[in-house]
């Protein structure tokens, strides 16, 4: 496995492959989720932490908030600038390291959405927790959307193939029981083009989680199975969790 793979894994075939377009048109209804269920107050400053292309970042900025983003691709930052500019968006986004990323003030509310943690060991996934504890101002919440563990067991498939826009997905599993890491190989076609796309992502039960949170002051006061506020369970295929900063 590639070491610290998320480095050069989001470019610009990995957006060809998951859309940027097609992965906003989800954003107004997990934005709408966000405003109810954390909830968000009108001069909340916001944090959205590894925030990709900014789908979640200009969501909320166009609802009225404050919002800065933080990713370390350079080529997912350029595209969530370019959007944000095209909807004449105020949105602050800054190239880094989520591990030790300092802000200069706290924020309300930092995000972490659609399973943009695990991706390197549990030391990485702790100095990512410290950052959001050392960014985030006393009695803070913090939203992480993850992959559901359990979800991934009932439902694994070591082998997949798959065709999305005009590229053909051959893709390889590997899921190690001892560190709860999914090991993935994709290989990617488009006529003549081929590329290897491997990545490993580390899986949280929802009371690992919880004591991981808790050992940077992050109490776990909610969480769902679903953006559509369903109960967390065995078949929800999402584990979306609410903590403040106690």
């Amino acid at each position: 496995m590639q070491n610290e793979w998320w480095k050069t894994f989001f470019d610009e075939h990995y957006i060809a492959l998951w859309g940027i377009h097609g992965m906003f048109k989800h954003t107004p209804r997990e934005v709408n989720f966000l405003v109810k269920n954390i909830p968000l107050k009108e001069k909340n400053k916001i944090l959205d932490l590894c925030c990709g292309h900014g789908r979640h970042s200009i969501g909320l900025a166009r609802r009225g908030f404050e919002v800065v983003g933080l990713d370390y691709s350079a080529y997912e930052l350029d595209l969530a600038r370019k959007e944000a500019g095209r909807r004449h968006l105020d949105v602050k986004f800054i190239k880094g390291d989520a591990r030790t990323f300092r802000s200069t003030q706290q924020f309300d509310v930092i995000i972490n959405m659609f399973t943009a943690f695990g991706y390197g060991s549990e030391k990485d996934d702790r100095q990512i927790l410290q950052t959001v504890s050392r960014n985030l101002k006393k009695g803070g919440k913090f939203f992480i959307d993850l992959m559901s563990l359990v979800w991934i067991w009932r439902n694994y498939k070591i082998k997949r193939f798959e065709k999305a826009k005009d590229y053909t997905i051959k893709a390889e599993r590997h899921f190690d029981f001892l560190t709860n890491v999914n090991y993935e190989r994709r290989i990617i076609t488009k006529d003549k083009f081929k590329k290897e796309m491997t990545n490993g992502i580390r899986m949280y039960s929802l009371a690992k989680l919880s004591e991981l949170l808790a050992a940077y002051r992050l109490e776990v006061v909610r969480y769902w199975g679903s953006y559509k506020g369903e109960s967390y369970g065995l078949k929800s295929k999402r584990m979306l969790v609410l903590a403040k900063k106690v």
